[in-house]
This record gives structure tokens, C-alpha cells and sequence, in this order.
């Protein structure tokens, strides 16, 4: 299973993203997630994008492990993938359940709407 999913449900494309156990921001999901996004944006049928963790989790942030060995300064980087999100020409809508701390958050606010689930949790 690619660490993130594309699907279409209807005209909404569903990206999630899977780095268990807390969905951290690794370079793989960014990856993933920058690829995803640049399909769906090409994609004339697709009308709006959603983003979301699976397992529970929308996403812990960071990856202590590429922070230690600077990996996540590799490109892109959460802020390359903000800047990507936040020139998108279609609606990005954020399905929070469970945590999203830190990058996870901040993803969830680089959308142009957040819905949670009853057990979302946020923090910066």
C-alpha cells in the first residue's frame, strides 16, 4: 500500500495518508501527498480534494527520526507542500480524526476547510 492513497469519489478526490503508528509527515507522505495533489489538480473532473489519515489518526506531525538526521529538509518539505496546498485553484478540505499535532495541524490549516470527527484533537 503506497503511503497515500489516491481515490475518486465522485468529483472528490480522497488522498490519505498511512505512516503508522501516527501518520507522521515523513518524506515518503510528503512525497505522496505532493504527487496526489498535483494529480488531482490536473484532473478536470475532480472538483474539490480531501485530505486525511487513516488508523484513527489524522497526523502527529514531524518525523523525529528525519528530524535527527535532517532528512526533513529534503525537498519537498512541509513548507513546500503549505505552499503547493495554498496556491491550489480547488477546495482542500481537511477530515481530522483523531490528533493532529504539530505539521499535522498545520496541513489541516493550510486547507481551506477542517471537519473533525468527535474524537479530533488539535494542537500546534
Amino acid at each position: 500500500m503506497p503511503a497515500v492513497s489516491y481515490r475518486l469519489e465522485g468529483e472528490i478526490a480522497l488522498l490519505s495518508f498511512a505512516n503508522p503508528p501516527v501518520n507522521a509527515l515523513s518524506l515518503v507522505v510528503r512525497t505522496g501527498l505532493m504527487e496526489r495533489l498535483e494529480r488531482a489538480a490536473a484532473d478536470d473532473a475532480v472538483r474539490a480534494i480531501v485530505i486525511t489519515g487513516v488508523g484513527g489518526t489524522f497526523s502527529s506531525g514531524a518525523d523525529i527520526n528525519e528530524i535527527a538526521s535532517g532528512a526533513a529538509l529534503t525537498a519537498p518539505t512541509l513548507r513546500d507542500l503549505q505552499a503547493h496546498m495554498e496556491s491550489s485553484r480547488k477546495p482542500l478540505v481537511a477530515a481530522i480524526d483523531g490528533i493532529a499535532f504539530g505539521g499535522g495541524f498545520e496541513i489541516a490549516l493550510t486547507c481551506h476547510w477542517r471537519v473533525g470527527s468527535r474524537s479530533a484533537t488539535v494542537r500546534a
